[in-house]
């Protein structure tokens, strides 16, 4: 139960230190014309010990007008594929989670606080003269390194190579978290291919059957499909609606 909890911290720390990557990808794709392209991605988690403990893949599609998506395919737990996907709306100030394992759209506004703050860590991709730099897939890519405390004892570490040809776009991450002394657990992140151009259009629609959900309905929708399988633990999906909410109010 543990090593579940860890890669669900993880997980979520990740995915907000993700958020102040896209909050930097606003600011810099409003001062200049972003380059499109289509990159295929794996994620790699691992337990504490080492062993993998999931790997998936995704589809990512960048605009030149700066709008991105994470398109993911995936079975639900009778067997069935569905697709997910997040998408950033850059000319609409939204950003959307489409879960197609409940036919639900989670929609959070980007407010003009959110692009002001961005203009303070744009610069995190900027080369100087003492910036580590290598090549993946061909392009210049440097290194940026992030850590943060999450709790008592422990550290989440975010070491990234972000090519700057595409916008700052990583095209390897390792995200670990755990305790300052230790063995964390991890999510590595590796671009297998990139192609230049801009992304297929329908990757960019909403279904229109799709109802708009917080955080915990979509958990609550989930279980209700799918009997004996809990969406998330009632302490996640709260500071979700929290965050939810609050990007809702402040616009």
């Amino acid at each position: 139960m543990r090593r579940t909890v860890d890669m669900v911290a993880l997980g979520l720390a990740v995915a907000f230190v993700s958020f102040q990557a896209t909050r930097k990808a606003v600011v810099m794709s409003q001062e200049a014309r972003a380059t499109a392209f289509t990159a295929t991605v794996k994620v790699t988690g691992l337990r504490h010990d080492g062993t993998v403990a999931y790997t998936k893949y995704y589809l990512h599609g960048a605009r030149s007008d700066g709008s991105w998506v994470d398109l993911e395919r995936k079975r639900d737990p009778n067997g069935h594929w569905s697709e997910g996907k997040i998408l950033f709306n850059l000319p609409e100030k939204r950003r959307i989670t489409v879960d197609g394992l409940t036919d639900s759209l989670t929609t959070y506004p980007l407010s003009e606080g959110d692009i002001s703050v961005s203009r303070l860590i744009a610069s995190s991709c900027v080369a100087g003269p003492a910036t580590e730099h290598g090549n993946i897939l061909g392009y210049d890519v440097v290194k940026v390194v992030n850590d943060a405390p999450v709790g008592a004892g422990e550290m989440l570490h975010h070491e990234s190579w972000q090519a700057p040809a595409l916008g700052c776009y990583e095209l390897s991450r390792k995200s670990t978290l755990g305790p300052v002394s230790g063995s964390p657990a991890s999510v590595v992140v590796e671009v297998l291919a990139v192609a230049e151009g801009e992304p297929p259009s329908s990757w960019f629609s909403l279904p229109p059957s799709f109802v708009e959900r917080t955080p915990t309905q979509v958990f609550a929708e989930f279980s209700r499909r799918f009997p004996g399988r809990e969406g998330a633990p009632g302490s996640t999906g709260n500071k979700l609606d929290q965050a939810y909410e609050s990007s809702r109010a402040i616009r």
